[in-house]
């Protein structure tokens, strides 16, 4: 049932503070079939947009808010940031189970990929 990419990780390089990149995560089986498999893309914070699930693969923006103190913007330095997408599929396990303690937890059995954007972010 699960999805496989060509690869896991998209490097921008360097980028400026407060731009806007797309990213890509091809399939390796590209095609309606494979699409059809992913149930829900979900960013790790609100800087990854406009997730579109295609045939080919899985395209997004990345728009940075990384933040600089003055020390920080004088120095130069580059920040390096690591933003992911979770990937879950339609494989009929429900993502939340209820424990012994009746307590709400991830099902271990639900399938997902974890997508990696990496940049380097100057001031």
């Amino acid at each position: 049932m699960k999805v496989e990419f060509k690869e896991s990780v998209v490097d921008l390089g360097t980028i400026g503070k407060n731009s806007s990149q797309q990213v890509f995560f091809p399939f390796k089986e590209p095609g309606k079939e494979t699409s059809e498999k992913i149930k829900n893309v979900k960013p790790s914070c609100g800087c990854t947009a406009d997730v579109v699930i295609t045939e080919e693969g899985i395209k997004a923006t990345y728009y940075d808010q990384t933040s600089f103190t003055e020390k920080q913007k004088s120095s130069g330095k580059l920040k390096e940031i690591t933003k992911n997408l979770v990937v879950t599929f339609k494989d009929g396990e429900p993502r939340l189970i209820k424990n012994e303690r009746d307590v709400w937890v991830k099902n271990p059995k639900k399938e997902s990929v974890v997508l990696f954007i990496h940049a380097k972010v100057s001031p």
